[in-house]
């Protein structure tokens, strides 16, 4: 948006003068207005445009995203190691969410659709395992921290990569 004046003040004056210079010389006597006006809008629109959509609408996205590459580190060690009938206690708040949709494990804090409410059923197992990602976007939906897993002793760390961590409850003996 701030080159579209700039922009627009070339293109009206600064064109017309470009083309006078350059067909001065041999190589650039043949350039017309309309040939010039064509290869300027192809730049921009090949060059310009992307740059702004990509700073204006990717980097923000890319900066809100929960899920990060430590947690998919942590997904790919419980596809290989939980079972498929283990519950992964999450949070809603960090790549947690996304624990079901990605490795196809049952997860505590993830996302249902509202027009799937009806089908969500109560269950009374207990969480196997609990997944903490490195990258807490909703700051309310963290409730569960490493930190107080750490010191839990009916938990063991089994994974951790960045501030990505997996605890696996401790089985009694």
């Amino acid at each position: 948006m701030m080159t579209s004046v700039p922009f627009a003040f070339f293109a009206v004056f600064g064109l017309d003068r470009l083309l006078d210079a350059l067909n001065k010389f041999p190589p650039f006597s043949m350039i017309s207005v309309n040939k010039a006006a064509s290869i300027v809008l192809i730049v921009t629109c090949l060059w310009i445009v992307p740059q702004y959509l990509y700073k204006r609408y990717v980097d923000p996205i890319r900066d809100q995203t929960s899920v990060t590459p430590d947690d998919m580190a942590g997904f790919q060690w419980l596809k290989q190691n939980a079972e498929p009938k283990d519950l992964v206690q999450t949070n809603y708040g960090d790549g947690g969410q996304w624990i079901s949709a990605i490795t196809g494990l049952r997860g505590t804090g993830t996302h249902v659709n509202v027009l799937y409410l009806d089908k969500v059923r109560p269950d009374s197992t207990l969480p196997s395992y609990v997944f903490i990602g490195s990258k807490c976007v909703y700051k309310d939906a963290c409730g569960h921290k490493a930190s107080d897993y750490l010191t839990d002793k009916t938990y063991e760390k089994v994974f951790q990569s960045g501030d990505s961590y997996i605890f696996r409850k401790r089985q009694k003996h």
